[in-house]
C-alpha cells in the first residue's frame, strides 16, 4: 500500500501542468477598476488640477510630430534601423510552418532591403490605417523556438509595434521593389507596407498640426467620414486633430491618400465615438474610465491583432492625459519619478509600494514586464497588467508557462497558489526592480 501511495504522489508531482486558465487573484479580486478605487477612495486625492499637465501635453505633441521635424538624417541611429538586416542569419528563425526559414528567403530579404543605398529616402508621411511596424519587410512571422518556454507563439520577433492610423512618420528607406518603407515614428521604427502610407507636404502638415486634438476613450468605434467611407477603428492611445465646423460641432480630420498617394484630409463626425479633447483632465473618474477599458482585453505581442502587450497598455493609458511614454517597458521604466526597489525583500517592496505609490499614476516595473498600480484591496497592493503567463516548473515537464493571456487585476503574487509555479523566480514580487510615479 505504501508503494501505491508513493507512485500516486510521484505521478501527480511529475504530471504535465495545465497550459493555462484562471488564477486565484482573478477569482477573488474584483476585475473592476472602479471597485478597487472605491475601496481606496478615503485615502485618494482627485488630481484634476495637475499644474504641469498642459506643459507635458505640449511635450507629447513635440515627440509625436518629431518625425516631421528632423534635425538629422534620421530620428534613430542608423545602426539601430539596420540591426535586423545585419543580424538576420546569425540565429535560427522559425516560420509559420514550424520550420526554419529557408536560406533562399533570408537571401531574398537581405537583397530586397537594398542596404547599400541606405538611406535612399527622406520623406514625411502619415499612416492612413492601423499599421504593423515590422523588424524586416515581410508579413511572415519569425519565431525563435517552439521548444523553449516563453518562446513560440505569440512571440513573433518580426513584430515591433502597431502604428494607429494618423501617426506621423519619416520615410528613410524603400525596399528595392518599393513595396515596403522603413519608417520612423516618434516612439518606434520599422518596416511598413507603402500602401499604408500617404506622403505629406507643408500644407498638410500645417493643417494636421492643429491647435485642437481629440483622443478616443474607447476602442473599436468605427470612424466614418462625411462621405460614408470607413477610415479606421478608434483606439485608446490614438490622437487626431479637430476642426470646428461650429462651436458645437467638432469634426475629426482624418488622413487619406489621393490617387498619387499624397495625403489629403477628410472630415468625420465625432458623434457617438466617445472622444474627448486632448489632454484629458487627470481626474479620478477619467483615470478609472480609461483603465477599465483595457480590462479583459487579449494579450497582443507587439500590438498584433490590434491588441496590446504590457507596455502598449501602459503607453496607451497615459496618452490621453498627455504623458509621453516610449514603447518598450525597459524605456518606460526610465520615465517619471523613479524609486529603486532592486535588491529589497518582498516585504520591503510591498511597504514602499503601499506607502509611496499613487494609484493610477504609478508604473511598477521589472525586466520584461510593466504594470499599473491601482492601490490596495483588502490590505494588499493590487496591479492591472496585460500579461501572457506565469513561469512554471515540474520534475517531469520541466519549465513551462501557465497562460493568462489578457489584462487582469492581481496582487503582487499572481499564481502563488499554483503548485507548479516556479519558485522563487516565478513570483512577480521577486522580479520587481522599481517603480515610476507620474506626472
Amino acid at each position: 500500500m505504501t508503494m501505491v501511495w508513493f507512485l500516486v504522489v510521484l505521478c501527480v508531482a511529475c504530471s504535465r501542468p495545465p497550459l493555462g486558465g484562471s488564477i486565484e487573484d482573478v477569482q477573488t479580486i474584483p476585475q473592476d477598476v472602479s471597485r478597487i478605487i472605491g475601496a481606496n477612495s478615503g485615502s485618494m486625492d482627485d488630481h484634476s488640477h495637475i499644474p504641469n499637465q498642459s506643459r507635458l501635453a505640449k511635450q507629447y505633441l513635440t515627440h509625436f510630430f518629431a518625425p516631421w521635424h528632423l534635425k538629422a538624417a534620421t530620428l534613430y541611429p542608423a545602426e539601430n534601423l539596420l540591426r535586423s538586416i545585419n543580424t538576420l542569419g546569425t540565429s535560427k528563425v522559425i516560420g509559420e510552418n514550424l520550420q526554419p526559414w529557408p536560406t533562399q528567403r533570408i537571401t531574398r530579404l537581405v537583397a530586397t532591403c537594398d542596404q547599400e543605398t541606405f538611406p535612399n529616402q527622406d520623406a514625411r508621411a502619415i499612416t492612413i490605417m492601423d499599421t504593423h511596424a515590422r523588424a524586416l519587410p515581410t508579413r511572415h512571422p519569425g519565431f525563435h523556438s517552439f521548444d523553449r518556454p516563453g518562446e513560440g507563439y505569440p512571440f513573433d520577433y518580426m513584430q515591433y509595434s502597431v502604428l494607429w492610423a494618423g501617426t506621423p512618420v519619416h520615410v528613410c528607406h524603400l525596399t528595392r521593389d518599393k513595396e515596403w518603407a522603413l519608417v520612423e515614428a516618434g516612439f518606434v521604427y520599422g518596416w511598413v507596407p507603402v500602401n499604408n502610407l500617404a506622403m505629406v507636404d507643408e500644407a498638410f502638415m500645417a493643417r494636421f498640426q492643429s491647435d485642437h486634438f481629440a483622443v478616443p476613450l474607447r476602442d473599436d468605434r468605427p470612424i466614418i467620414d462625411t462621405e460614408g467611407v470607413f477610415r479606421c477603428m478608434t483606439h485608446i492611445g490614438a490622437i487626431y486633430p479637430v476642426a470646428m465646423e461650429s462651436p458645437t460641432r467638432p469634426m475629426l480630420l482624418m488622413p487619406a491618400a489621393d490617387a498619387s498617394r499624397k495625403a489629403v484630409l477628410v472630415k468625420a463626425d465625432m458623434k457617438g465615438l466617445e472622444m474627448a479633447p486632448f489632454p484629458l483632465p487627470m481626474t479620478l473618474d477619467n483615470q478609472v474610465f480609461l483603465a477599465q477599458g483595457f480590462m479583459g482585453q487579449p494579450y497582443g505581442w507587439g500590438g498584433m491583432y490590434a491588441n496590446r502587450d504590457c507596455s502598449a497598455m501602459t503607453r496607451d493609458y497615459m496618452t490621453p492625459f498627455g504623458f509621453w511614454l516610449p514603447r518598450n517597458s525597459s524605456q518606460q521604466a526610465r520615465q517619471g519619478r523613479r524609486i529603486n526597489l532592486a535588491g529589497l525583500s518582498a516585504k520591503d517592496k510591498e511597504n514602499i509600494i503601499r506607502t509611496q505609490g499613487i494609484a493610477l499614476r504609478t508604473l511598477i516595473w521589472m525586466p520584461g514586464h510593466i504594470v499599473l498600480y491601482l492601490g490596495q484591496y483588502q490590505g494588499q497592493p493590487v496591479i492591472m497588467h496585460n500579461m501572457w503567463g506565469l513561469k512554471t516548473k515540474t520534475l517531469m515537464a520541466g519549465e513551462g508557462r501557465y497562460i493568462i493571456g489578457k489584462t487582469v487585476i492581481t496582487t503582487l503574487y499572481p499564481g502563488a497558489e499554483l503548485n507548479h509555479l516556479d519558485r522563487p523566480s516565478g513570483l512577480l514580487i521577486n522580479k520587481i526592480t522599481g517603480m515610476s510615479i507620474f506626472p
